[in-house]
């Protein structure tokens, strides 16, 4: 049992470094395994883990039969958060097909179900999900109230990943609102973050507009890292405050978002 927790593990590491080949790799092994030793719950939570890498290689066909396989098990366990974990592959699956666009509702009852698991974590990361559906579907003042709420809660929750995330999201509404300076500055934050803790994935992973992508577009490369390299230079701390009191300014004092 151990091994297989630990081949699990060694799965998820590969998955949020976005070394989605690898983690398909460990994840059949850990199924395999599991499957072997009979044990219920060994078996769900690794045919979830395989179903959602299958999905982020575009093997949708495969993953399907395994999601509704973990659906099942996780019902007869009475486990919410997998239920949970489940209808966000489900939601996932659809916007690896067709992109986000129309996948709002889905991802309000992955935050409702989380949050209802007891997940903050997970809840947060469909809440940048949700703003991902309004910048997808062009409701910038959607998007802007979504990520901030979502990066004020990274900082509550004291989760790295979820504030890097959070000045992505800004960063590229920022861009949107042509205010170059501030988002070059977020870009470079997040970028000299996400390299410090060594993870792959963000929102640009996903299909969302990538902020240094669309930098590039109006400049050249050499002229994108000089604009990211102060950035790059302050903490992340510094960054979420420049983030949020940017946001703040965008929504004005009476935005209404309750954050």
């Amino acid at each position: 049992m151990g091994l297989v927790k630990g081949v699990m593990a060694r799965a998820a590491i590969h998955y949020w470094r976005e070394e989605l080949d690898l983690a398909v790799e460990d994840y059949e092994k850990a199924v395999e395994r599991a499957r072997e030793l009979g044990d219920q719950r060994l078996t769900v939570d690794a045919v979830y883990g395989l179903a959602t890498s299958l999905i982020g290689v575009d093997r949708g066909d495969e993953a399907g039969p395994l999601l509704e396989e973990a659906r099942a098990g996780y019902t007869e366990l009475g486990d919410l958060g997998g239920l949970a974990d489940v209808v966000a592959g489900d939601a996932f699956a659809v916007m690896r097909e067709r992109g986000f666009a129309g996948l709002a509702s889905e991802f309000e009852r992955c935050t409702e179900l989380y949050e209802q698991a007891g997940r903050q974590i997970q809840a947060t990361q469909a809440l940048f999900a949700q703003a991902a559906v309004a910048l997808t579907e062009d409701r910038l003042d959607d998007a802007r109230v979504l990520a901030r709420s979502g990066l004020v809660r990274g900082v509550d929750l004291s989760d790295v990943f979820l504030q890097t995330w959070g000045l992505e999201y800004a960063a590229t509404i920022e861009l949107m609102n042509d205010n170059v300076e501030v988002a070059a500055l977020l870009v470079g934050a997040a970028e000299a973050v996400r390299e410090r803790i060594g993870s792959g994935w963000g929102p640009q992973t996903f299909g969302v507009y990538d902020a240094k992508a669309m930098l590039v577009e109006r400049f050249d490369e050499q002229r994108v890292e000089e604009l990211i390299e102060p950035g790059r230079l302050i903490d992340l701390a510094e960054a979420v405050e420049l983030a949020l009191s940017e946001t703040k300014d965008l929504m004005g004092e009476d935005d209404g978002s309750g954050v």
